[in-house]
């Protein structure tokens, strides 16, 4: 099982806000969306919208490195 770090809902949208915004240039984009996620994968969260306009890719990429590092801290 890996360990990761937990953080809350609002850091995580804020960290995946800022990723996207700084390493893909992507200044217009004004939010990011997540939810709990149970499923195949191990992955606690899944990012459930970005916008405006996130090409698909690149927002799965950069959730997929943020989810492989931290975990959806409950309450």
């Amino acid at each position: 099982m890996v360990q990761r770090q937990l953080r809350t809902k609002s850091e995580l949208e804020e960290l995946c806000l800022m990723a996207l915004q700084g390493h893909l240039g992507l200044n217009n984009l004004d939010h990011v969306k997540i939810s709990p996620y149970s499923g195949m994968e191990s992955w606690t969260w899944k990012v459930l919208e970005a916008g405006p306009n996130i090409p698909e890719p690149e927002l799965k990429d950069t959730a997929r490195a943020f989810q492989e590092n931290f975990d959806l801290k409950n309450g």
